[in-house]
């Protein structure tokens, strides 16, 4: 789908990593985030998905990898 308007300004900042240990201030601050800037992320939860995924660190994006691995294997619909 080709879009013909700009998409909007994000109007919070962006957020730390997650690492794991910042759990409890990183999640109610990404739930905001998701809601005030979804639509500059692009306004799907396929974009929202990979927005979160590039505010972790690299070991929990292995984590997350492997869960891509099984959903190919088992052949999930994406997020």
């Amino acid at each position: 789908m080709r879009r013909t308007h700009p998409l909007p300004s994000f109007r919070l900042p962006e957020p730390n990593k997650f690492t794991r240990r910042n759990y409890d201030t990183w999640s109610p601050f990404m739930q905001a985030k998701l809601r005030v800037d979804g639509e500059a992320m692009g306004g799907t939860n396929e974009c929202k998905f990979w927005y979160i995924y590039g505010y972790t660190t690299e070991d929990v994006q292995e984590e997350i990898a492997w869960w891509f691995r099984l959903d190919k294997m088992l052949d999930f619909p994406p997020p």
